[in-house]
């Protein structure tokens, strides 16, 4: 019984480990594809605590992220531009931590259009 509970405790820890929110003050950066628009440009990601700020170097954008909820290895926020640039806009970013790597998905709606982006983001 001790070897079976061992065994299930060591289980729930590499699952959890496996699954757990992106850690704070963590910066990461990937090209970024869009539907839409825009293509082949940066996005630099600072991740701290429930939030951020998201940084696109080319576009001279920049904004600010709200962790909004976390779901295994995927979290979600909410992206409010606060440095307009050239046509950035408000949207919502999953990522998603997958092998020492995110995965970064994107979507807004401007004037009647749905915008979406993804980028696989690597650790700076």
């Amino acid at each position: 019984m001790r070897e079976r509970t061992t065994a299930l405790w060591l289980a729930l820890a590499v699952a959890s480990a496996s699954v757990s929110p992106l850690c704070a003050e963590e910066v990461w950066k990937g090209t970024v594809k869009q539907n839409i628009g825009s293509q082949n440009y940066t996005v630099v990601m600072t991740l701290s605590g429930d939030g951020g700020e998201s940084d696109y170097p080319e576009l001279k954008c920049r904004g600010t992220l709200t962790r909004v909820g976390q779901s295994g290895a995927y979290s979600f926020y909410i992206e409010k531009i606060t440095r307009k640039g050239d046509s950035c806009i408000d949207g919502a970013v999953t990522l998603v931590n997958s092998n020492g790597r995110l995965s970064w998905g994107w979507v807004g709606a401007h004037e009647g259009e749905t915008y979406v982006a993804w980028s696989m983001l690597t650790r700076q």
